[in-house]
């Protein structure tokens, strides 16, 4: 099947119907969706330039490159992008799985003014899960999601009170306690069971000194504690949250900002 075809036959009907199709969209009297004819994130990846200089230049918002679909068309013409870009570049190739990720956001979009629901067949949600899983996310996918993890706040007491509402009053069933109750089990039998590395009986034995902890509040002032579980518990901190940010793995812990500590 000549899928460059079919996709050339749905932009240029639409670039036909362009006119009447703003006038309906104007007026509300059918739903569209813009779509790009080189796709963008196939452009930045050809010119990385424009991810940092995106509105000066706006390339890739030009009106020629903007044509107007119906869902149905641009969930078709999505679908018909994976065929061509793997028949012409491969299933390994970044723009092949830029267009997978693409058309895997079809089936989890509700548009704010207007719910658009893609009802796909059981043959194309087992290739989309297929191929998501395959090619699995890119490392810069990852960075980004490191990144922003550690640029996120402490939980407010706002958010906190949320949460504690939205919880409260519920109860599991008993099936639900059940279940929690065997997987609870099997854990436990694991971390009993589970044989002990090497390097992890030597970490134990290091720590097995009472070290010396060193805790730098945002106001300045340092505390230097010998008993770090009975500090926490005086003064409300949370020990696990205190070691990672000795460890690195987050950048405060209310208003401790850094922790040395000292054997």
């Amino acid at each position: 099947m000549n899928y460059l075809s079919i996709y050339k036959s749905i932009i240029r009907k639409a670039k036909r119907e362009r006119g009447q199709r703003l006038f309906n969209r104007k007026n509300k009297l059918e739903y569209y969706e813009e779509h790009h004819f080189i796709p963008k994130s196939i452009m930045l990846l050809r010119k990385p330039w424009l991810e940092d200089n995106r509105k000066k230049s706006n390339l890739m918002n030009k009106p020629w490159n903007i044509v107007l679909l119906t869902a149905r068309e641009h969930f078709l013409i999505h679908r018909v992008l994976v065929k061509i870009v793997e028949r012409l570049y491969g299933q390994r190739h970044d723009y092949t799985f830029k267009m997978i990720h693409a058309i895997n956001y079809f089936t989890n979009m509700n548009n704010d003014t207007k719910s658009v629901n893609y009802k796909i067949t059981a043959r194309t949600y087992a290739f989309l899960r297929n191929e998501i899983s395959r090619i699995g996310v890119s490392d810069e996918t990852k960075h980004k999601m490191v990144e922003k993890w550690k640029l996120r706040g402490p939980v407010t007491k706002e958010t906190r009170a949320k949460q504690r509402l939205a919880k409260l009053g519920t109860h599991p069933s008993e099936e639900t306690r059940k279940l929690l109750r065997i997987g609870h089990a099997r854990e436990r039998h694991w971390a009993w069971n589970r044989p002990v590395p090497q390097t992890t009986k030597e970490k134990r034995r290091k720590t097995c000194n009472d070290p010396t902890w060193i805790l730098y509040h945002n106001d300045g002032t340092i505390d230097i504690v010998d008993n770090l579980s009975e500090y926490c518990r005086t003064n409300n901190y949370n020990r696990p949250n205190i070691w990672s940010v000795c460890t690195g793995n987050r950048q405060f812990h209310k208003d401790i900002i850094r922790v040395d500590r000292r054997i």
